[in-house]
């Protein structure tokens, strides 16, 4: 049988994208797909969340790279996830990374695999199968276009050594960051990267350092959606992207003492809304419609997001929750007129700009005494 065109395919794949069930993925069905493109499409939703529609959205060419590119970027985030033994994950990044100084187009070394994280919960199983079945991204991989094979390596080249300065900065401060510079950093390591390979696709070229600065602007105010939701998680595999949080390191943190921090890191994220329409000037999405319906896309999930985020913070409803199917129906509009994706963007980013509160910034990095868990 024919394969579909990929104009035809792109509307299922958003909608299995945006409705898969992360939190219990199929491994058998997943693990049974070795026809790399399938599996490719299939193991996306699991590892990048709303990135995925974001991604599919995308030109054929550029949708296969950016989805290579980014779970190759997850393959890295795991290795720093899930890696306990610092010298074990420092040797898997730079593993990672001379996987790619071959000769093009020769077979890629198997990814480092050597997982012994004492908490795997179905999304980190997720991941780390994906690490297992790297060759299949491998071999889509070899598929791209010489171009979009330089894009991949030069994300993969900066991303892994600087991931692990980021995983040793943790391990030296006792498995904190200290201040929001550092969590800029850290930010634009992990997110920075694949943002500036994906301004770098939709423009054909290498970037300029304005591009790289909109990639590194932009990181904090995404990926700040990350940390904010996964804090409790985080404390409990070792890490705080907040001072305060440092008694907890490893423990079970108390609600309300997570509840300060997320409040302050929200607020850090909707100060730098304004910086998205950054990203959107780099994408040049006036001359791109596709790009600018993936650019909608993001904003308009993160936005749903740190409205739900206000919320359990305990500022109330903003407003009703805005539907996966009404967000696809909006990124459809964005590709039909510049006009209106632009308009819906600025929006988007004063609305959350006037939510960020003068919260306080400066909690002190240890708790009460009486608070602090023995």
């Amino acid at each position: 049988m024919a394969v579909l065109p990929f104009s035809v395919r792109r509307p299922g794949l958003l909608l299995k994208g945006i409705f898969t069930n992360r939190d219990k993925p199929d491994f058998a069905r997943l693990a049974a797909l070795t026809d790399p493109e399938q599996f490719l499409w299939a193991i996306l939703p699991h590892a990048a969340r709303t990135f995925s529609a974001c991604i599919v959205v995308l030109p054929e060419a550029k949708a296969k790279a950016a989805a290579v590119g980014y779970l190759y970027a997850r393959i890295l985030d795991t290795y720093e996830d899930l890696m306990d033994d610092p010298v074990a994950r420092r040797v898997a990044l730079r593993h990672f990374v001379d996987r790619f100084t071959g000769k093009p187009g020769e077979n890629l070394p198997p990814a480092p695999d050597a997982f012994q994280a004492a908490r795997l919960d179905a999304r980190d199983q997720c991941h780390v199968l994906l690490v297992q079945c790297s060759d299949r991204i491998d071999a889509v991989f070899h598929q791209l276009s010489e171009e979009h094979q330089e894009a991949v390596r030069t994300m993969v080249r900066a991303m892994a050594p600087a991931m692990a300065d980021a995983s040793d900065r943790f391990i030296e401060q006792g498995g904190y960051l200290m201040n929001e510079a550092q969590r800029a950093f850290y930010c634009d390591v992990v997110l920075g990267n694949p943002v500036a390979f994906g301004i770098r696709l939709a423009k054909g070229k290498p970037l300029t350092e304005q591009d790289r600065e909109a990639a590194r602007r932009t990181s904090l105010f995404i990926q700040m959606a990350n940390i904010t939701r996964d804090i409790e998680k985080d404390c409990l595999r070792g890490v705080a992207y907040h001072p305060y949080l440092k008694p907890w390191i490893g423990k079970e943190a108390p609600a309300d003492e997570v509840a300060k921090v997320r409040a302050a890191l929200l607020d850090e994220a909707l100060r730098h809304a304004p910086d998205y329409l950054n990203l959107v000037d780099a994408l040049e999405i006036n001359k791109r419609p596709l790009f600018r319906a993936s650019a909608l896309l993001m904003l308009l999930f993160t936005h749903r997001y740190y409205l739900a985020c206000a919320e359990k913070c305990g500022r109330g409803k903003w407003r009703l929750s805005v539907s996966n199917l009404r967000i696809l129906w909006e990124a459809w509009r964005a590709s039909i007129s510049h006009r209106y994706a632009r308009k819906r963007m600025d929006f988007l980013v004063k609305d959350l700009a006037n939510q960020a509160q003068e919260t306080d910034q400066s909690l002190a990095p240890q708790p009460p005494s009486t608070a602090v868990a023995k």
